[in-house]
C-alpha cells in the first residue's frame, strides 16, 4: 500500500507558470527593454482532465494584463467558462463533455499577454487552482509551480549626453537662424 501511495504521489498533476514559452519551463523572467510579455499556464502529468480553473495573481502596481487566450487544450469541444481579467489577478476556467484527456508532458491552458507599468518585482501566483475529470469529480493532488518577474528600470543616459544633444541643437538651431539672416 505505501507503494502504490507512493508512486501516484510522484505522478500528481502539476500547474506550472512559464515565463519564457518555449523549451524548458522557467519560473523567472527579468525584462530589460520590452514593455510586453507573455506568460504560459502548463498543465502536465494528469488523467482524465475534463476541465480546469485557476486564478493568476500579480501585483498590478507593476505590471497589467492585457489578454487571456485558450491553449485549446479541448479542441472543437471546449466550453469555456471563465475568462476574466481584473486589476490584480485573471481568472480563467474551461471544460469539455468529451472524454477527459490523458496528458504526461506539459501542455497549454492559456496565455497571458502582459505590459509591464513599472519597475520592480511581481510574483506570479497561481490559486483557486481545480481540476475536473469526465465526471466532474475534482484530481487530486495538484503540484503549483508559480513564477516570477523582475521589471528592470529604464537606464537613463548620463546627464552629459543630455546636455550635450540639447547644445549640439541649439547650435544647430542658431547657425541655421544665422544662415537665413544673411
Amino acid at each position: 500500500m505505501a507503494l502504490a501511495l507512493s508512486a501516484f504521489s510522484a505522478s500528481a498533476a502539476t500547474l506550472s507558470v512559464d515565463m519564457v514559452p518555449g523549451g524548458v519551463i522557467d519560473q523567472n523572467l527579468i525584462i530589460t527593454d520590452s514593455p510586453s510579455f507573455s506568460v504560459n499556464i502548463l498543465v502536465a502529468d494528469v488523467a482524465d482532465l475534463a476541465g480546469f480553473e485557476f486564478n493568476l495573481d500579480f501585483d498590478g502596481t507593476l505590471i497589467s494584463a492585457d489578454s487571456i487566450i485558450s491553449g485549446n487544450l479541448f479542441g472543437a469541444d471546449t466550453w469555456p467558462i471563465t475568462s476574466q481579467i481584473n486589476a490584480n489577478s485573471i481568472s480563467f476556467s474551461e471544460t469539455t463533455f468529451a472524454a477527459g484527456l490523458e496528458i504526461s508532458s506539459p501542455v497549454i491552458l492559456a496565455t497571458i499577454n502582459f505590459q509591464a507599468v513599472s519597475p520592480g518585482s511581481s510574483s506570479l501566483t497561481l490559486s483557486s487552482v481545480l481540476l475536473s475529470d469526465s465526471l466532474a469529480a475534482s484530481i487530486s493532488p495538484v503540484g503549483i509551480e508559480n513564477g516570477g518577474v523582475y521589471l528592470a528600470p529604464v537606464p537613463l543616459p548620463p546627464a552629459f549626453l543630455l546636455f550635450s544633444s540639447g547644445l549640439a541643437w541649439l547650435v544647430g538651431r542658431s547657425r541655421q537662424k544665422s544662415l537665413q539672416v544673411a
